[in-house]
């Protein structure tokens, strides 16, 4: 049996909103790989750089694709 096609929701609350990560945020993708706190509450490996980021946004996009 296939798994169902995973949908990342947007949230919003307020002022706020919560959504899954696009193309176009890659350059604060790329600044959040270097905090010295992401490896500490997140799965980005400690020592990731900038340009990790980029491979880990396009794998969670292949990730996400093949489950649709």
């Amino acid at each position: 049996m296939a798994a169902p096609p995973l949908i990342v929701p947007t949230l919003s609350a307020g002022p706020f909103r919560l959504r899954p990560w696009h193309l176009t945020d890659l350059a604060a993708v790329r600044e959040a790989f270097v905090g010295p706190y992401i490896p500490l509450g997140t799965t980005v490996p400690a020592g990731a750089g900038r340009d990790d980021a980029a491979d880990r946004e396009r794998a969670d996009r292949n990730a996400l694709a093949d489950r649709a």
